[in-house]
C-alpha cells in the first residue's frame, strides 16, 4: 500500500475493506437493538404478566440509556481511544443481551435493555475510527455504508424477530438470544479486525457536563415516549418538559464555564452541525413513522375495517418492511459515491425528495400491496441517503478531535426523532378509531389516522428539503467567481485566498531549500470568492484545493503540523475542492497537502483567532517511479522503535515529495519514488536530517536513530 500521501495508511495498517465491514456489522447490531422488541411487546406483556404502560419501558429504557451514554462515550473515545471504548461498549451490549434473554421479571429485562442502549455510542465511535483509518478518497463511501446499515439493521430486526416468534408457542427470549449472538460476533470483529487507536486528545472528562446533558435528555425524551400513557396535558408530562428546558439552560452554562467541555458550544451551534442535527430529527422521525405506520396498516383486519391486508407480524415484516430495508443497504454505497462527487447537500436533497414522494404516495394510495411496497422502497432509499449525508456534513465541519462527540450528538438527534415519530404515530392512531365495532373487538385505528401519519411523514421530509436548500446553502460547494463578484444575495462573505504556490520544508526539521508561502506576506496566485459560512469558528484555515490547471481537486488530504512536530489537524477536501481545517490555537503551523497522482506540497502558515482563507495548488506527479525506501526509526539509549514519528522526504530542489508517520513498531515506507538525491527528515523527537541516494528500482533500506543532543 502506498505511503505517498499523508492520508494513506501507515505501514502495517489493516485492510480498509475489512475495517469498514467490521464497523458496519457493529453499527447494524446497534440499530437492531432499537427495533428488536417492537413486534414482541405483546408477547412480553403476556409472559411477564404486566400492563401495556409498563411494558412500553422495554423500548423507552433503551432510548433514555442511549441519550445519556452516547455523547459521554463519544467524547471519552476521542480522549482516550476509540477502539478500547468500542470494545468496552460491545462487552456491555453482550452483557445486556444475555440479561434480557435470561430475565424472568420486567425490572431485570429493563436493566438488560438499559445496557443495550449504551451501545448506541458504537455508531459515532465507528465513524471516528473511519476518519482515522480510511483514505480520504474512500471515506464518504465508507461512512455511507456504515450509516446505511442502521436502516437495514432496524428492518432486519423486525423481520428476524417475526420469524423467531411466529409459532404457536413463541418465546420472546429467542429474539434476545439472537441479539446476543450478533453482539458477540460484532465484538470479535472489532477486537480482531479494527486497529488500535492512533489519535487521542487526552484531557479530563467533563462528567458535570455529561450529567446535566443526561438529565436534560431524560426529561425531554421521557414525556415524548410516555406522553400517550400519561396524557399530553397531564402534570407529569408538562412538568418534565419544563424541567428539560431548565436543565438545557443549566447544561449550556456548565459547558461555557468548564475548561474542557463535553460539547464545544461553538461547534454545537455552528450552522452546518446544527442543520445536520435538525435533519437527523426529521429523518429519524420519518424512519419510525414508516416502520410503525406500515406495520400497523398491514396488520389491519380488512373484514372489520375495510382497509389493511390481514397480515401477521411475520408477513408484515417480510413482505412490507424487508424490501425497504434491503434498498436502504443497497443505496448506501450509491449515497457514498454521490457524497464524494456531488457533496452532502445534494445527497440530502435527494433523500428529501425520495422521502416526500414515498410518504405522499402512501398517503394517497395505501390500499394496494404494490403501492405500499413501492413507497417503502422510496422511503428506504431516503433514510439511507440521509444517513450518508449527515455524517459527511459533520466531518467536514468539526475538527478531528471532536468527531466522536459531534456524531454522538447527531445520533441522539436521530434517536429523538425516532422517539417523536413513535409518540406521534401512536397518539394519532389511538385518537382516531373506528366507531361501531362488534362487541369484544378492541379499538382499531381509522383509515384517516394512517393518512394523517403518512402526510406528516411527507411534511417532515419536505422540511429536510428546506434544510438542504437553505440551511446548508454553503455545503454544496463554493461559488467560484472572480474576487468581488459574488452574488449580492448570498449570505456568505467572499474572501480572497492566498494560494500555496510553492513547496516548503517542515520547520520542525530545520531549514530546507525552497521558498516559503505565508498568507500574511505572499500575494494571491488566484483570487477566489469562497463561501465561508460552513467554516468552523475559531482558529483554522479554509479554502480550495486545485490542481496545476486550476481545476478543483476533491479527496486531497490536508494535515496541520504544530511547531513541535505533532499532527494537530487532518481533513480531506470535499468533491468541490473546498476544505476547512481547525487549529488548536493561533500561531505558526505547517500545512501539508497530498493527493493521489499529485506532488505533495507543504507551507508555513499562521493561524489567527478567526479562520484564515488559504488556497492550495497541487501539481501533477511526473516521471517514472517504482523505487521503495523502507526502514525503522529508533530513539533513546535502548534504540527502541519510535511510533508516530513524522518523516518528510525532500528532493534536491527542496520540494517536499512524501510525508508519512511511523507505525507502532517504528516502521515507515516511501513507495513509487524516482531515482535521485533526497533529504529525509525525521521529527517527533529532536529532528534529524539525513541524505539519501535512491538508485534504480526495487527496495532500499534506511534506518534512522533519534536522540537528545546530550545523548549523542
Amino acid at each position: 500500500m502506498s505511503h505517498a500521501a499523508a492520508s494513506a495508511p501507515a505501514a502495517g495498517r489493516r485492510n480498509e475493506t475489512v475495517i469498514v465491514l467490521a464497523l458496519s456489522l457493529a453499527a447494524m447490531v446497534v440499530s437492531m437493538m432499537q427495533t428488536l422488541p417492537v413486534p414482541i411487546l405483546g408477547l412480553i406483556q403476556r409472559d411477564l404478566g404486566t400492563s401495556t404502560a409498563n411494558v412500553s419501558w422495554v423500548t423507552t429504557a433503551t432510548l433514555l440509556s442511549a441519550a445519556v451514554f452516547t455523547p459521554l462515550l463519544g467524547r471519552f473515545g476521542d480522549q482516550h481511544g476509540k477502539k478500547p471504548t468500542l470494545v468496552a461498549v460491545l462487552v456491555v451490549m453482550v452483557a445486556g443481551s444475555v440479561i434480557a434473554a435470561l430475565a424472568s421479571s420486567l425490572p431485570l429485562l429493563i436493566l438488560g435493555r438499559v445496557l443495550q442502549g449504551a451501545a448506541t455510542a458504537i455508531f459515532p465511535l465507528a465513524l471516528s475510527v473511519l476518519r482515522e483509518e480510511v483514505r480520504s478518497q474512500k471515506l464518504p463511501g465508507a461512512m455511507a455504508l456504515v450509516s446505511g446499515t442502521l436502516a437495514f439493521g432496524s428492518g432486519l430486526a423486525l423481520v428476524a424477530t417475526g420469524l423467531l416468534t411466529s409459532g404457536a408457542d413463541a418465546d420472546y427470549r429467542n429474539a434476545f438470544w439472537m441479539a446476543t449472538g450478533f453482539a458477540v460476533l460484532a465484538l470479535l470483529a472489532v477486537v480482531f479486525l479494527v486497529p488500535a487507536t492512533r489519535h487521542k486528545t487526552g484531557g479530563r472528562t467533563d462528567f458535570l457536563g455529561a450529567l446535566t446533558l443526561g438529565i436534560a435528555l431524560l426529561l425531554l425524551l421521557l414525556p415524548i415516549s410516555q406522553g400517550h400513557e400519561w396524557g399530553w396535558s397531564s402534570g407529569r408530562t408538562l412538568g418534565a418538559f419544563a424541567g428539560a428546558v431548565v436543565m438545557i439552560a443549566v447544561w449550556v452554562l456548565v459547558e461555557l464555564k468548564v475548561r474542557e467541555p463535553l460539547v464545544d458550544m461553538r461547534m454545537f451551534v455552528h450552522r452546518p452541525v446544527l442543520m445536520a442535527n435538525l435533519a437527523g430529527i426529521l429523518v429519524g422521525f420519518g424512519m419510525f413513522a414508516n416502520f410503525l405506520g406500515v406495520s400497523y396498516l398491514a396488520q389491519m383486519p380488512k373484514a372489520l375495517t375495510g382497509f389493511g391486508f390481514n397480515a401477521s407480524i411475520l408477513r408484515a415484516s417480510v413482505e412490507f418492511l424487508l424490501p425497504g430495508a434491503i434498498v436502504s443497504l443497497l443505496a448506501s454505497p450509491i449515497g457514498g459515491r454521490l457524497v464524494r462527487h456531488q457533496g452532502p447537500r445534494y445527497v440530502l436533497g435527494m433523500a428529501a425528495a425520495f422521502g416526500a414522494v414515498g410518504f405522499g404516495w402512501l398517503a394517497l394510495d395505501h390500499a394496494h400491496t404494490a403501492s405500499v411496497i413501492g413507497a417503502g422502497l422510496l422511503t428506504g432509499a431516503a433514510v439511507s441517503f440521509g444517513y450518508a449525508a449527515m455524517p459527511a456534513v459533520i466531518m467536514a465541519s468539526v475538527p478531528h478531535h471532536q468527531s466522536g462527540i459531534a456524531n454522538g450528538i447527531n445520533s441522539i438527534s436521530r434517536s429523538t426523532g425516532s422517539a417523536i415519530g413513535s409518540a406521534v404515530v401512536t397518539t394519532i392512531l389511538a385518537s382516531k378509531t373506528i366507531e361501531h365495532l362488534p362487541a369484544g373487538v378492541p379499538p382499531l385505528p381509522a383509515e384517516s389516522g394512517f393518512t394523517l401519519t403518512f402526510g406528516i411523514g411527507a411534511a417532515a421530509f419536505a422540511l429536510v428539503a428546506v434544510i438542504s436548500l437553505l440551511g446548508l446553502r454553503g455545503q454544496h460547494g463554493p461559488r467560484v467567481d472572480e474576487a468581488g463578484t459574488a452574488d449580492a444575495d448570498t449570505s456568505s462573505t467572499p474572501v480572497a485566498e492566498t494560494v500555496v504556490a510553492d513547496p516548503v520544508a517542515d520547520p520542525v526539521a530545520g531549514p530546507v531549500a525552497g521558498p516559503v508561502a505565508d498568507p500574511a506576506t505572499e500575494p494571491a496566485v488566484q483570487a477566489d470568492a469562497v463561501q465561508v459560512d460552513s467554516v468552523p469558528a475559531g482558529a483554522g484555515f479554509h479554502g480550495l484545493v486545485r490542481d496545476a490547471a486550476g481545476e478543483v481537486l476533491g479527496g486531497a488530504a490536508l494535515t496541520l503540523i504544530s511547531p513541535d512536530g505533532r499532527q494537530v489537524g487532518r481533513t480531506a477536501s470535499q468533491p468541490d475542492g473546498r476544505y476547512a481545517l481547525h487549529a488548536p490555537t493561533s500561531g505558526p503551523y505547517v500545512l501539508i497537502a497530498t493527493a493521489d497522482g499529485h506532488q505533495p506540497q507543504a507551507a508555513t502558515v499562521t493561524a489567527t483567532d478567526t479562520p484564515v482563507p488559504y488556497g492550495v495548488r497541487l501539481p501533477r506527479a511526473t516521471g517514472p517511479a517504482g523505487v521503495q525506501v523502507r526502514g525503522t526509526v529508533r530513539a533513546g539509549e535502548g534504540a527502541r522503535p519510535l511510533p508516530d514519528a513524522r518523516l518528510t522526504l525532500v528532493d534536491a530542489a527542496g520540494n517536499v515529495v512524501r510525508t508519512t508517520l511511523t507505525d507502532t513498531d517504528g516502521a515507515y515506507a516511501f513507495t513509487d519514488l524516482t531515482a535521485g538525491e533526497y533529504s529525509i527528515i525525521a521529527s517527533g523527537y529532536p529532528p534529524v536530517a539525513s541524505t539519501l541516494a535512491v538508485e534504480g528500482r526495487g527496495t532500499d533500506s534506511f534506518d534512522l536513530a533519534l536522540a537528545h543532543p546530550a545523548a549523542q
